[in-house]
């Protein structure tokens, strides 16, 4: 009987030895596996490789812009910023890819307003401005630094009433259109930059009766291959404009 209780003492213990074993096992193996996935945690190198490290100070500053019928685009022909419009003479719509969308005169009535305050701007955006309308556009707070500016080629079409394929009788490209002969309707079949003004010869400024009916220039016609362009009544020279190349200027 004796034997038999020291037999189950004996196996008491060696089942406590058994799982103290396991224990230390377990903690050993999970001890290992702590330490050797210490190393592939994100550091601080490691994450330093999605920035440039660069601490790119932009430089804000008040500018003015006088502009009329025509399209302009952010980072070429004004800086990004937050602009104020004042329509300072005529009438038309004034309309930009940042949602901007409205009819504006120099005289504010039902129809149309004077005004237009807080229209923020980023690269790539384009302001578009129809019809005998000039405008002030300015910014108290704008990237003086980061626009380009516009400048004319030597590069200039001379075209009579009738229809023009684009890429096969001028080429494409964004165009300052004068009209030289005639009044009459410019038109483009593009959805995607529209033309549609009506154009005179005649100085706008010398007849109060063209004032609110036609322009004699339209600035940055964009035009691209495969759109028609269409006169009606009227002769223009086209002259073809390109970006400033700063880096050609600083050379």
């Amino acid at each position: 009987m004796q034997n038999t209780k020291n037999s189950k003492k004996e196996d008491y213990k060696l089942n406590i030895a058994i799982a103290i074993c396991f224990l230390v096992f377990a903690v050993i193996i999970i001890y290992i596996f702590v330490k050797s996935n210490e190393g592939n945690k994100p550091t601080q190198a490691s994450t330093d490789m999605f920035t440039d490290g660069k601490n790119t100070e932009v430089k804000l500053d008040g500018i003015g812009f006088t502009m009329t019928a025509g399209n302009y685009i952010c980072g070429i022909d004004f800086p990004p910023g937050q602009y104020d419009i004042q329509a300072t003479k005529g009438q038309g719509n004034v309309f930009a890819t940042n949602g901007l969308n409205e009819i504006m005169a120099k005289e504010n009535d039902d129809f149309a307003i004077d005004t237009y305050n807080g229209s923020t701007f980023a690269l790539g955006d384009i302001l578009s401005i129809t019809s005998t309308l000039k405008i002030t556009f300015g910014s108290n707070a704008a990237e003086i630094e980061n626009y380009t500016g516009r400048e004319k080629t030597k590069n200039t079409f001379k075209l009579e009433t009738g229809n023009y394929l684009v890429g096969t009788d001028l080429p494409s490209g964004t165009y300052n259109i004068v009209c030289t002969s005639g009044s009459g309707n410019i038109y483009s079949d593009s959805s995607t930059f529209t033309l549609n003004e009506t154009m005179s010869a005649e100085n706008a400024n010398s007849m109060s009766s063209y004032d609110d009916l036609y322009i004699k220039k339209y600035n940055n016609a964009i035009l691209e291959d495969g759109t028609i362009l269409s006169l009606s009544g009227i002769d223009v020279k086209l002259t073809l404009t390109q970006p400033v190349d700063n880096q050609e200027q600083d050379n």
